[in-house]
């Protein structure tokens, strides 16, 4: 598990901004930073198909690591602190 405080939400969310705007890749996410963006960016706490979202899960398919909803949730309860 990724080291999740202030400084990984918010660079988190940076990655994020970067690759929806076509500069960064899917490949650079930590396993972490998938699981809280496709939960709380993407898609279950959302629509849960947008393009993002299955690309995002379709990485950690790929990782052997596929999406957990409980562990999305443990992730959001550690950044709620940081909002």
């Amino acid at each position: 598990m990724d080291t999740i405080n202030k400084d990984w939400l918010i660079k988190t969310n940076e990655l994020a901004d970067l690759y929806d705007a076509g500069e960064k890749d899917i490949t650079e996410f930590t396993v972490d930073q998938l699981h809280y963006l496709i939960y709380w960016n993407w898609g279950y706490s959302g629509p849960g198909s947008v393009p993002e979202t299955k690309t995002a899960e379709a990485e950690l398919i790929r990782r052997g690591n596929p999406f957990d909803v409980d562990y999305a949730v443990s992730i959001i309860d550690i950044t709620e602190e940081f909002y």
